[in-house]
């Protein structure tokens, strides 16, 4: 009987501790302020606009080249919150919050015990980096670390479950939708799918090794990984289907797919030998392409013309820096009245 007092009052220990950390954690949130950058077309200004267009309950709003550049979860999200009431600053670090407690609840299966959960959880509680300035703009940058943790923490859950067919399907259906939901957050977050996949791979090896003596069990362990894949998609359909019903697009966001990726994959192709990372498509380059395509060399002008205003976008030896060409060749050809 007091071994069962002990555990119980050390367990009461173990949370009160935690939920003070919480606290403190939240408080100190409370001294950060938001700022912005205006005049940023594809960053700060675009994605708040979007963010208020979702509240009104128009999407996005109306189709500009700005529409499908960049990926839904960030507006969509902001959204949530200022529909709720939350605070933006304390609503973006109670995300983190929650992040950090569903990490520590993936993990557990290799926990060796509740004090080692807690400092772990202290840990990645008072990660410096959510404090930085960066992480106070009006951006999406502020949520994305604990949009990747999350990310991160659901396909670990699963795969360390690899025993329990059962308490490992929860995990499998909220991985799919995590990493669903981080690549419309950022479009560029494919690096967190290959990490799914992995992990997906890994625990159809152990789940075979561990239950290669049951085959009714062996059977159902492809249920997870098919569960993961089919929640990821369902996220992606739904957005997907939303920008066509909107914008005639059955696209999550055009830097992965559509007519623009493809048309700045077929730019971006043509040798370069003097190739620089920092320079996406050189002159030499756009020189070759505006012979070999008519379309393109009607924009030779806006790029290429002292006096035009996109060249205010040069800033590396004279040429379109890689970063930047994808925003301006969005904005010519805007310009050139394609965009409708």
């Amino acid at each position: 009987m007091k071994k069962k007092t002990s555990i119980s009052v050390s367990w009461l220990i173990c949370i009160a501790i935690a939920i003070a950390f919480t606290a403190l954690r939240l408080a100190l949130c409370e001294v950060l302020m938001v700022y912005y950058i205006p005049f940023t077309g594809y960053d700060d200004v675009m994605q708040l606009l979007k963010a208020i267009s979702i509240t009104d309950g128009v999407w996005l709003g109306a189709f500009c080249s700005t529409t499908l550049v960049k990926g839904v979860g960030y507006p969509l999200l902001t959204a949530l919150f200022h529909s709720i009431n939350i605070p933006y600053i304390f609503a973006y670090h109670l995300l983190y919050v929650v992040s950090c407690l569903i990490f520590i609840i993936a993990i557990r299966p290799v926990v060796p015990n509740k004090w080692f959960a807690l400092v772990a959880y202290t840990f990645l509680l008072f990660c410096p980096i959510a404090f930085s300035a960066q992480l106070t703009r009006l951006y999406r940058d502020i949520g994305y670390y604990s949009v990747a943790l999350f990310s991160f923490s659901m396909p670990l859950g699963m795969m360390l479950r690899y025993k329990d067919t059962k308490h490992s399907i929860l995990f499998a259906i909220c991985a799919g939708l995590s990493l669903s939901f981080a690549v419309s957050y950022r479009e560029d977050s494919h690096w967190l799918l290959i990490y799914g996949a992995a992990c997906s791979i890994v625990y159809v090896i152990a789940a075979l090794f561990y239950k290669r003596e049951n085959s009714k069990k062996r059977r159902k362990i492809l249920t997870v990984p098919t569960l993961l894949l089919i929640s990821f998609l369902a996220y992606q359909l739904i957005i997907s289907g939303i920008n066509y019903h909107y914008y005639g697009y059955f696209i999550s966001d055009d830097y992965n797919s559509g007519s623009y990726a493809k048309a700045y994959g077929a730019l971006s192709r043509v040798n370069n030998s003097d190739e620089d990372p920092k320079i996406a498509i050189a002159e030499a380059q756009r020189i070759q392409l505006y012979e070999l395509s008519p379309a393109f060399a009607e924009l030779r002008n806006h790029l290429e013309s002292d006096d035009s205003a996109f060249r205010e976008w040069v800033r590396v030896q004279g040429e379109y820096r890689t970063g930047y060409f994808s925003f301006v060749l969005r904005d010519v050809v805007a310009a050139a009245g394609y965009y409708t």
